[in-house]
C-alpha cells in the first residue's frame, strides 16, 4: 500500500477480549484457562507441549456435537484481568513468580510445570491452593517476571536421582543445539530426600559429562524435600550465578558435592531455561 496523502480513520479495538476458533472435538467450559495451539485454535489449557495461554473463556462452548470440526464455532476470550485462580504448592514467597498451566483450572509454579505454559504473575496470595493471578494481553508487553520471551525459552526437564556419588553422577545434560546458548534458569525439585546427608552441586562445563560444577546451584541440600532455584540468592549458593553461556556439545552437570555426604535416596528433577547465545 501507498503512504497517506490523507487523514484515515483507522479501526481499533480494546486489547484484552478476542474470538478465537475452536480446534475440532473439544468443549470449553466458561471461566476456564485456555489455549491455542500452532494452527491458532482454542484447547482447554493443559500442560501440554505446544500450546500458548491467552486468556479464560467468557462463554461456555462445545464442539463434540455432531458435525464437530475445526473452528467450526469460536469462542471470546478475556486476558486483561486479574482472576482469582485454583493453584499447586503456592507459598507467600510465590508473589512474584510466574504460574504455569497444570489443566483449565489449575496453575502452578515451574517445578510443578513440565512444559511451562505460562499463564500470568501470582499477584496476591490466598492460600496453598489458591491465588490471584494477573494475566498478559496476547501480543503485548509481557508482565512476566524473566525478561525472555516465553516462546523463544526451551525448557528441558531432566531426571535428577541419587545413587550414584561422582562427578556428574546425578545427571548430565548435553546442549544439543548445535550452538552456544544462554542457560537462563536451573530449578532443581527434590520430592524424596536422600537417606543421609547430602549436598548438590549443578553447574555448567565445556569438559565432559564427569565433570562437577557449581556456577548455578552449589551446595543445596538433598536431604530435605525442597525446590531450589537459582534466581534466589538463598538458593544459589556462594559460586551459584543467574546465567551461564553454554558452548556447543558443552554439558550441565549433576553431582554430589565433594566431601557432601551421599544421595542414595533421593528423588529429584533438574529444570533447565535456555536461550540461544
Amino acid at each position: 500500500m501507498a503512504a497517506l496523502t490523507a487523514d484515515r480513520n483507522t479501526a481499533e479495538r480494546v486489547l484484552g477480549l478476542e474470538y478465537y476458533p475452536l480446534a475440532d472435538n473439544v468443549l470449553i467450559y466458561k471461566g476456564s484457562l485456555v489455549c491455542i495451539d500452532a494452527s491458532g485454535y482454542v484447547h482447554p489449557a493443559a500442560d501440554t507441549a505446544g500450546l500458548t495461554f491467552v486468556g479464560f473463556a467468557e462463554t461456555h462452548v462445545d464442539n463434540t456435537v455432531v458435525g464437530h470440526a475445526a473452528g467450526l464455532k469460536s469462542i471470546q476470550v478475556r486476558s486483561d484481568r486479574s482472576a482469582l485462580m485454583n493453584g499447586s504448592s503456592l507459598t507467600q514467597a510465590s508473589v512474584g513468580q510466574v504460574v504455569y498451566a497444570l489443566d483449565d483450572n489449575t496453575v502452578g509454579l515451574a517445578a510443578s510445570s513440565t512444559h511451562r505454559i505460562a499463564v500470568g504473575v501470582l499477584t496476591n496470595y490466598v492460600s496453598a491452593t489458591s491465588g490471584w493471578v494477573t494475566f498478559s494481553v496476547p501480543g503485548a508487553v509481557s508482565v512476566f517476571s524473566n525478561a525472555q520471551n516465553a516462546q523463544q525459552t526451551r525448557i528441558v526437564k531432566v531426571s535428577a536421582n541419587g545413587g550414584t556419588d561422582t562427578a556428574g553422577g546425578l545427571f548430565a545434560w548435553q546442549n544439543p543445539e548445535g550452538a552456544a546458548i544462554i542457560v537462563t534458569r536451573l530449578v532443581m525439585n527434590v520430592t524424596t530426600a536422600s537417606t543421609a546427608a547430602c549436598l548438590v552441586d549443578i553447574g555448567t562445563t565445556a569438559v565432559s559429562a564427569v565433570t562437577l560444577s557449581d556456577n548455578l546451584l552449589d551446595g543445596v541440600n538433598g536431604n530435605a524435600i525442597a525446590t531450589y532455584d537459582n534466581l534466589l540468592a538463598a538458593n544459589a549458593g556462594t559460586n551459584g550465578l543467574t546465567t551461564r553461556t553454554l558452548a556447543a556439545g558443552g554439558w550441565v552437570t549433576g553431582s554430589t558435592q565433594a566431601a557432601g555426604g551421599a544421595s542414595a535416596g533421593m528423588v529429584a528433577n533438574a529444570y533447565i531455561d535456555y536461550i540461544l547465545a
